[in-house]
């Protein structure tokens, strides 16, 4: 399967827009669209959710985590209720952000996104506790 960067690149110019010209259209630069397409930086979650309605595809698609252009609308659904269910915790927010940036870890969500809310929270709390005794390290 493609990486995120060549999916990305060869959606932008399916659009037939420059990098500029989407740069432009995000609010964003020219210097993110090329990092994004090399593969050197992938975007926040909800960044990715507007570049794959944007491009008419499933932010899995856009990832490279399938090769179907469309998925159901029930992952992202299940993203969403993820985000739903921890809203009220802005430190474990934050942190689902950040591990949705990191590629090797969108597997997580994938296994997560059908526990119970309370589950959820218990994950992303474990998630960080590891994480912070390795910074320890």
């Amino acid at each position: 399967m493609a990486t995120f960067g060549e999916r990305f690149k060869k959606l932008r110019k399916e659009k037939n827009y420059t990098q500029e010209e989407l740069a432009n259209k995000f609010h964003t630069t020219k210097s993110s669209i090329s990092k994004y397409e090399n593969n050197r930086s992938i975007p926040e979650v909800p960044t990715l959710e507007k570049y794959a309605n944007f491009f008419n595809v499933s932010v899995d698609y856009l990832l490279g985590r399938t090769d179907q252009r469309q998925s159901s609308n029930d992952n992202d659904e299940k993203i969403a209720r993820i985000r739903r269910a921890i809203e009220d915790k802005p430190k474990l927010l934050q942190f689902f952000e950040q591990l949705a940036r990191r590629h090797e870890l969108v597997l997580l969500f994938d296994q997560a996104k059908d526990l119970p809310d309370e589950a959820i929270k218990d994950v992303i709390s474990i998630i960080r506790r590891i994480e912070k005794e390795e910074g320890d390290h």
